[in-house]
């Protein structure tokens, strides 16, 4: 009988624990929201709500974290084609998005409106609820060494056995989908922009580097050719878009046919609303464990990504500490936080609108140049045109 070598059953397990991970990273509010929310208002155009959303919230992030992973995870490199000042100042604009104002922020307004309804009525909950979730973050983001053993062994299994649970119970429990009056068209449309607001393509350009340090810490790569190491890499990207398309798809089926229940809840309390539906309150009250650790498992890897990010640039003028950092991020994330999840969005929406496919162009043709030969400075056209049809 053949025999797997030891050094690949490693290389497998830790690729596998890096895909895992990068899914943890990823999977935080708005992937857990977006795809009920499309699935509760798509009708009987489930399919197109899927695909839709599967180009924007799987296809274009993973795509731009491998197109990262191809230049090292060099943000700088990156952007390189439109000079040194343009790129700190997009890179500082990214950090702001999803590390301080918008991603990181809502993340502590999906737990705090998942977990609430199983608490005691108290006067400033969603503050208390915000303040302790930001302190669990700064707690493990100050020490930030083992963050992907635990995110990749423990964080995602426990998340990814809860939410299959309903998903599966969700689906097992099926009724009759809601006659809701939309078009293929904007059932298409709905699902292709809400995948924007997921924000993981920008996450893509700060999570390749914290996956690129995990394998690098992990594997040999001085013993291994350049090609074995970019399989190594593509195959950690292609279990972590497997398992989250997988997700959506079933969240989306989920919120489809349970979508009569879901009509008047808010945005973000549509896994609440489900899960206690499917699963009974004792039941939901797990599926609001997961997802807080969801949410706390984003958090805690935008907060990481950024801090590590500005104190890279600030520490060339002005000496601090990273866990001074640290404490300075969560607690503007804090303050944002309790603005709630709605107003967050209604300020991001069009700044999203904007940005989005002008970062789009620059990954995509980071990604190509490396397989076709072509100068990159081709991307200032396709960028410049990019934003100036999005802006005008």
């Amino acid at each position: 009988m053949n025999y797997l070598p030891q050094s690949k059953i490693k290389e497998f397990t830790i690729c596998l624990s890096t895909g895992l991970a990068l899914f943890a990273m990823y999977f935080g509010a708005g992937n857990l929201i977006y795809p009920l929310q499309i699935g509760a208002a798509a009708g009987n155009n489930d399919f197109y709500a899927i695909i839709g959303f599967l180009l924007t919230g799987v296809g274009i992030p993973w795509l731009g974290l491998y197109s990262m992973m191809l230049y090292q995870g060099n943000i700088e490199e990156i952007f390189q084609p439109l000079g040194k000042w343009v790129t700190q100042i997009l890179m500082i604009i990214i950090a702001l998005i999803i590390g301080v104002l918008f991603a990181n922020p809502r993340t502590a307004t999906v737990t705090s409106s998942t977990i609430a309804p199983f608490l005691p009525k108290i006067k400033y909950l969603p503050i208390l609820l915000h303040f302790i979730f930001f302190s669990v973050v700064f707690a493990v983001a100050v020490n930030k060494n083992r963050m992907v053993d635990i995110l990749g062994y423990i964080f995602s299994p426990l998340k990814l056995s809860l939410l299959i649970l309903l998903i599966f119970v969700s689906l097992l429990t099926a009724k009759q989908i809601y006659p809701v009056q939309v078009s293929v068209s904007q059932v298409f449309s709905n699902a292709f922009f809400s995948g924007y607001n997921t924000m993981d393509l920008f996450a893509s350009i700060f999570f390749c580097g914290i996956a690129l340090g995990h394998l690098k810490r992990k594997l040999d790569f001085t013993h291994n050719p350049e090609q074995h190491i970019k399989r190594m890499r593509a195959f950690s990207c292609l279990v972590g878009a497997v398992v989250i398309s997988i997700i959506y798809t079933g969240f989306i089926l989920a919120a489809n046919h349970h979508s009569a229940i879901l009509q008047h809840s808010s945005t973000a309390g549509l896994i609440t609303v489900l899960s206690s539906a499917v699963l009974g309150n004792l039941a939901a009250i797990f599926i609001a464990s997961c997802v807080t650790f969801a949410c706390l498992a984003t958090s805690i890897a935008l907060t990481v990504s950024v801090t590590t990010m500005f104190f890279d640039i600030i520490n060339k003028y002005v000496k601090v500490t990273y866990p001074q950092l640290v404490l300075l991020v969560v607690i503007v994330n804090f303050m944002i936080s309790n603005l709630g999840f709605n107003k967050i969005m209604l300020i991001a929406a069009p700044i999203l609108t904007v940005s989005y496919p002008f970062f789009i162009v620059i990954l995509m043709m980071n990604l190509l140049a490396k397989y076709f030969s072509f100068k990159r400075r081709l991307s200032y056209i396709l960028v410049l045109s990019t934003l100036l049809y999005f802006v005008l």
